[in-house]
């Protein structure tokens, strides 16, 4: 039986761009009902419109074998003189995860704890399914993600030599149950950090998350794929003790201050929870 949550409590925030004044009214709904609703002023011409929020009785998402997957709709709407001038959406579900890394006799366990219920994540790898990305219709995304589903597959990892996926992929994966192993894009290669291309990497790490981060499926998020292998078998410098960022963009293994510093602090949550 799939428990409810007693409460969910956060913040929701909105970046606005506009004149000074506006005010955001947000909601969260599932259906029709409307749970949650609040309204913010916006200080200066740009700025964040923060809300808190307590919510009771929700609903938690589960991956698909677990448990139901129910959304909810998360609404921003900028007003400005009592009248609307803009409004956003974004679907969402509610749910706790934890990645589970205890040491043990043969080295450290790696599993995830959905809302308290360890989840055995067979699955498969995601490659682009076209050569032309727009070829792809949602109805297709669906047809080959539904598949997973029937071959009893729980989670699906987006391969870093491919693409951040469209979202109606993440659309189909929330709707499923299904969860998401999200690459960022490097494989198989030792790339160049030098201060420019980190810029560039962090804009668009940046920008994928801003766009993905609310999909409850999205569990994970991890660095590269097989980069650290290319490491070993080119015998790269690679000395796990050494902890000075700057050494090692002086190594011929530079592509480790991608991984393990360059950061895109603040752009993973959402809105934060707090489950009780």
């Amino acid at each position: 039986m799939q428990p409810n949550l007693k409460v969910a409590s956060g913040t929701i925030s909105a970046a606005v761009e506009g004149k000074p004044g506006c005010q955001v009214a947000f909601t969260i709904a599932r259906a029709s009902n409307i749970i949650c609703k609040a309204v913010t002023t916006v200080k200066g011409h740009d700025g964040d419109a923060v809300v808190p929020f307590d919510v009771e009785n929700i609903q938690l998402w589960y991956p698909h074998r677990y448990g139901e997957q129910p959304l909810y709709e998360v609404t921003a709407t900028l007003l400005f003189d009592g009248k609307a001038l803009h409004s956003t959406s974004r679907k969402i579900g509610f749910r706790n995860v934890e990645l589970v890394q205890k040491e043990d006799a043969i080295g450290k366990s790696f599993f995830f704890r959905v809302n308290d219920v360890d989840t055995f994540c067979g699955g498969a790898n995601w490659i682009p399914a076209d050569s032309f990305t727009p070829a792809i219709s949602p109805e297709r995304y669906h047809q080959w993600l539904q598949l997973m589903i029937e071959g009893n597959q729980t989670m699906v990892r987006v391969w870093g030599g491919g693409i951040y996926e469209e979202d109606v992929f993440y659309d189909v994966c929330d709707e499923l149950g299904i969860l998401v192993w999200q690459d960022f894009m490097f494989a198989c290669g030792n790339y160049p950090a030098f201060p420019d291309f980190c810029k560039s990497i962090e804009g668009e790490a940046i920008s994928n998350l801003r766009r993905i981060r609310h999909h409850p499926s999205l569990v994970i998020l991890a660095g590269n794929n097989e980069d650290y292998q290319i490491q070993e078998q080119c015998g790269l410098t690679y000395d796990y003790d050494d902890k000075d960022p700057q050494s090692w963009l002086k190594s011929d293994f530079p592509a480790r201050y991608i991984y393990e510093k360059v950061r895109a602090n603040n752009h993973y949550s959402s809105f934060t929870l707090s489950l009780t």
